[in-house]
């Protein structure tokens, strides 16, 4: 058998099948490879970093500007936010329903700065600012203020120099008197503190019970739904954030999505070449069935001797298998061995992103390989026993 087979092949066409093999069992496995790394490594950066946090607000139209209500959240809103697999926690922001009117002093060489202020507050679990200064009960009269971290900014390159002032650090900065008057029904004064500079939350902070006791006492509005949200999600980068805001109308920093974006457009360029994979791999199969076939009919005389012969046709048809094994043997250590350049390549690539995993070849991609290896064999062990077994039924008859 082993003569009668080495006789009839063509190895341009053995090669031809062998490389449209490789090449689908390599897509195949560094697709897989490739995700479980990226996943990986987001993973651990997640752990290591903790929640990621966005801010929403819901777009304003020029409808709105006739229905303000329109733009505040529901209740069932909220809920649907905080059910969504990507959302840990949901907090919303509280607004002061009163006026606020706020000025520093103490800066060098200028007289005190006086503005209108807004006040807003969120559970403490929210904040990126740590400070055992942020208490406040009912009889204080130092109320703690958190700024943006963008208002030092903007006093240090723009209002500061354009009134001569000099520069301050956030240490300086803390140091400055902060003096806060309340209108409602009557004026209220409250000296402030500033306690620290927020990168996470574009507003004025207070604690949520100095708000809640200033909103009660002091309101001069009703109250409304809240207009803005904040979401502690599991990953900046999931693709389900993008889907929700543009299917839902809500806003936010768009910085913040880049990454979501990112990876929607990955997950999809590894979907298509999962696909592109498959098809080369089912392509391959058919082309090695194929190849099977047209060397049984070559050897077709020869073979129907070795029938005629007593030889059983399941024993010739293990011969081939036999070859059929060695074929396979060396495209998957082929792949196997692009695989394991291709991973390095792919660390070095994660590494320069302060993205790190573990390196080697996954566990899922040798149970993957060896998931093809059953299928290669088993389609082609169907194949040819049954081109054989139809040949020896022939002579049979």
């Amino acid at each position: 058998m082993r003569k009668v087979l080495l006789k009839s092949q063509r190895p341009l066409q053995l090669i031809v099948a062998m490389l449209g093999a490789l090449a689908g069992v390599f897509m195949l496995l560094f697709s897989i490879q490739v995700y479980l790394d990226l996943s990986a490594a987001l993973n651990a950066r997640e752990d290591l970093l903790g929640s990621d946090y966005l801010v929403i607000q819901k777009q304003v139209t020029t409808l709105d500007s006739f229905n303000p209500e329109s733009l505040g959240f529901g209740t069932n809103e909220i809920d649907d936010i905080r059910h969504m697999n990507f959302v840990e926690e949901v907090g919303v922001f509280e607004s002061s329903r009163f006026q606020v009117f706020a000025a520093i002093t103490g800066l060098p060489g200028s007289r005190e700065i006086y503005t209108e202020a807004y006040f807003e507050a969120v559970p403490d679990r929210f904040l990126d600012v740590v400070t055992g200064d942020w208490q406040w009960k009912e009889g204080d009269e130092r109320v703690p203020v958190i700024l943006p971290a963008a208002y030092l900014d903007a006093f240090n390159f723009g209002f500061g120099p354009s009134q001569g002032l000099p520069p301050l650090t956030e240490k300086a900065f803390k140091l400055l008197t902060l003096k806060i008057r309340i209108r409602g029904n009557s004026d209220v004064f409250f000296n402030g503190k500033i306690v620290g500079f927020s990168d996470r939350i574009n507003t004025i902070l207070v604690p949520l019970d100095f708000l809640r006791y200033s909103n009660l006492n002091f309101q001069t509005r009703q109250p409304t739904s809240p207009s803005r949200l904040i979401l502690a999600v599991t990953d900046l980068s999931h693709p389900g954030i993008a889907r929700m805001m543009e299917e839902k109308g809500y806003d936010t920093n768009q910085e913040n999505l880049k990454g979501s974006r990112v990876k929607t457009i990955l997950l999809v360029v590894l979907v298509l070449f999962l696909f592109i994979g498959g098809v080369i791999v089912v392509l391959s199969i058919l082309t090695f069935i194929q190849y099977g076939q047209i060397l049984i009919s070559r050897v077709n005389y020869e073979l129907r001797v070795l029938l005629l012969m007593g030889y059983d046709h399941t024993k010739l048809a293990n011969h081939y298998l036999g070859y059929v094994m060695i074929w396979l043997a060396i495209i998957f250590l082929s792949a196997i061995g692009l695989l394991y350049l291709a991973e390095i390549e792919l660390l070095k690539y994660l590494k320069e992103y302060e993205l790190s995993t573990q390196p080697g070849i996954s566990l899922y991609v040798w149970l993957a390989a060896f998931g093809l290896i059953l299928v290669y064999t088993a389609i082609n062990a169907w194949s040819i026993r049954i081109n054989l077994r139809r040949l020896a039924k022939n002579l049979q008859g």
